[in-house]
């Protein structure tokens, strides 16, 4: 909308300059819309007759002039200054006259100058001018035919008028000097008119580009959010009264931004256009497709009073939309999500039938990508909810409600800890303990999950300060760090005053990010990872695997250890696929020499299968589930060499 709203804005500034007129403007050019061309052709001439008596009298008035050419210039244009307002009357009364009425009046008009010319002889060669503006603005005014026919009237009534005085006779050379100028002076502007008309025609080709584009969509050439708003309000107003209904479809595709960044911007304009056309190939003529912007589209079906059509096109759009691209030579797969809203079931205005649409969407996109969903105010109690626990997120951290479990690495041969992962948890005063499951993507999409990263990295540097005392060296602490999180401005700086504030050296603590954090690949995140890797701090690659192009991402960034998915680990060592994947993960990790740790071990087949295929750390609910920092303490001092541990507080 704030992109529409400045291209208004430039097309309203555009308008004002191309009518904005000045003086010359009125004597030359044809008059606004409102004001008939002859209209004002008489304004005009009434004008520039009282400028001239003006100008006779201030001369006499200045010099003391008093002679019988000057008497007889101010009765000839008081009577042309009658006839003048006598013929503008006249346009006013009867403004839809024959072009007989221009030829008269331009002949009456160079009749009475070629008259001036020859009373006044030479003395008179300053009204000459008038010739050129009667010439001109006849031909601007009227059209080209009537400043040929002013060319050829203005020429033989100057030619008449030299010819019988005897005071231009005398100056013979200048009246040739002006009658050639007059003679050229057609050809001249004929030139001057078309180059005009053509500069006219393409700026109002310009226009009317810059009024398409500001509700079309530039890339694609569909109606824009503007366009589809501007639609949507008069058929909610049409269809109160009837018994219609009317539907829209919100569809965002799925890892757009991922297809972006692997095959390039050009490829992804290329694939959001060969995706509009084939939504479009699913729609009927008097449906609607908008793109909102990105990968986001609507559709209005309007018209259509039953919810069968409505499943009908999102089910025709899923199986003819959805699939394999071609483009640059590469094979890309899309799938997309949808939601759809009724009016007047589920919102009777623009904005809550698109927030609801909307809403439909994300629950879609949250349950089950690659579908559609109907919207439905359970939906909306979802969104609710997330309210709730984002404005309690921020109380809870104001309160002190959270906490650190840690679950510990083991090197699988000796069952000794090696490290430990910090995992947050709500202490809630009412519902208890919450697992983040429930609680960190909405922490995620809202700035309280800055805050809660910083508590987390304070937190488990306290606690990690605390284990140096009691002689804990080698276990290795790995903190969570979202995307959020790490892409924000003061992190680093925040990260090494908590270090040195605790006293925490490097290779004591580890972070644990997502390939979600890797797909923003840009100067700003590389120097993120640049400075860490400068502080010695560790790496982990969280659920390796799961994401994109995740070997590529291990080649350019220095990822120092990588987790593989519980999803891998849970169907061996029975699943031949599964197996085959964890043995190629371990074995590019050993060719990178990076720490691999296998994630989500739940039995022992899983502990043994890893162990024989060269696993060297494991973690899982096999050997202990996370644990309050007290009760980890314990655990630890059992499954680590007795003499590191300086028993502390009865730990």
């Amino acid at each position: 909308m704030k992109n529409t709203g400045i291209l208004k804005k430039n097309l309203e500034t555009l308008k004002s300059h191309i009518f904005k007129r000045t003086f010359l403007d009125h004597v030359l050019i044809p008059s606004p819309a409102n004001r008939s061309p002859e209209l004002g052709q008489a304004i005009i001439r009434i004008g520039i007759t009282l400028i001239a008596l003006f100008i006779i009298k201030l001369v006499d008035y200045l010099f003391m002039l008093d002679s019988a050419e000057e008497t007889l210039a101010i009765n000839v244009l008081t009577t042309y200054l009658v006839f003048t307002f006598a013929y503008c009357f006249l346009v006013l009364r009867y403004p839809n006259a024959s072009p007989l009425r221009k030829y008269f009046i331009i002949f009456t008009d160079i009749l009475i100058l070629s008259f001036a010319i020859h009373a006044f002889g030479v003395s008179g060669a300053p009204v000459y001018p008038l010739y050129i503006w009667l010439v001109i603005a006849s031909g601007l005014r009227f059209g080209l035919h009537f400043l040929h026919y002013a060319s050829a009237i203005a020429l033989s009534g100057f030619s008449i008028a030299v010819y019988t005085s005897p005071s231009w006779r005398a100056q013979f050379e200048l009246a040739i000097g002006l009658g050639i100028a007059m003679l050229i002076m057609p050809l001249f502007f004929l030139t001057l008119l078309k180059h005009l008309n053509k500069t006219n025609e393409l700026l109002a080709k310009k226009v009317k580009e810059t009024e398409y584009m500001a509700i079309h969509d530039s890339l694609t050439n569909l109606p824009n959010r503007r366009f589809l708003e501007q639609k949507l309000k008069p058929a909610i107003q049409k269809n109160q009264h009837n018994e219609h209904h009317l539907t829209v479809l919100f569809i965002d595709v799925n890892s757009f931004k991922f297809i972006n960044d692997t095959y390039g911007h050009v490829a992804g304009d290329e694939l959001i256009i060969q995706f509009s056309k084939r939504m479009a190939d699913c729609l009927d003529t008097d449906d609607m497709l908008a793109r909102l912007g990105g990968d986001e589209f609507m559709v209005l079906l309007d018209n259509k009073s039953s919810a069968d059509y409505a499943l009908l096109i999102a089910e025709r759009l899923m199986q003819k939309a959805s699939g394999k691209y071609q483009v640059n030579n590469n094979d890309i797969f899309i799938n997309f999500s949808m939601g759809i809203a009724h009016y007047p079931s589920d919102g009777d205005t623009v904005e809550t039938l698109i927030k609801n649409a909307d809403t439909a969407l994300h629950y879609a996109k949250k349950h089950a990508k690659s579908s559609f969903r109907f919207y439905d105010k359970q939906m909306s109690q979802e969104v609710r909810d997330e309210l709730t626990i984002k404005t309690e997120l921020r109380k809870a951290l104001e309160n002190n409600e959270f906490e650190l479990y840690y679950q510990a690495q083991l090197n699988i041969l000796t069952n000794h800890v090696v490290g430990a992962e910090a995992l947050l948890r709500w202490n809630h005063p009412q519902k208890g303990l919450i697992s983040p499951d429930v609680f960190m993507d909405i922490a995620e999409r809202n700035s309280v999950m800055l805050d809660l990263g910083k508590w987390t990295i304070e937190q488990a540097c306290r606690e990690r300060h605390q284990w140096s005392t009691m002689g804990i060296e080698n276990v290795v602490l790995t903190i969570n760090v979202s995307g959020r999180q790490f892409m924000e401005e003061n992190f680093l700086s925040h990260l090494k005053n908590t270090l040195k504030k605790h006293q925490i050296c490097a290779d004591q603590i580890g972070l644990e990010i997502t390939e979600r954090i890797l797909i923003e690949e840009n100067e700003f995140v590389q120097g993120i990872f640049k400075q860490l890797k400068r502080m010695n701090i560790k790496l982990c690659l969280d659920d390796f695997g799961t994401g994109y192009s995740s070997l590529s991402y291990l080649k350019r960034f220095p990822i120092d250890t990588i987790k593989i998915d519980r999803s891998f680990i849970n169907d061996i060592p029975y699943d031949e696929d599964a197996c085959s994947l964890v043995k190629a993960i371990l074995a590019i990790g050993r060719s990178l020499k990076m720490n691999i740790i296998a994630e989500g071990v739940e039995n022992q087949a899983q502990h043994d299968a890893l162990k024989q295929w060269g696993c060297e750390t494991i973690q899982g609910y096999y050997f202990n589930e996370p644990l309050p920092e007290k009760e980890f303490l314990s655990y630890l001092a059992t499954h680590t060499p007795s003499s590191r541990i300086i028993p502390i507080h009865g730990n």
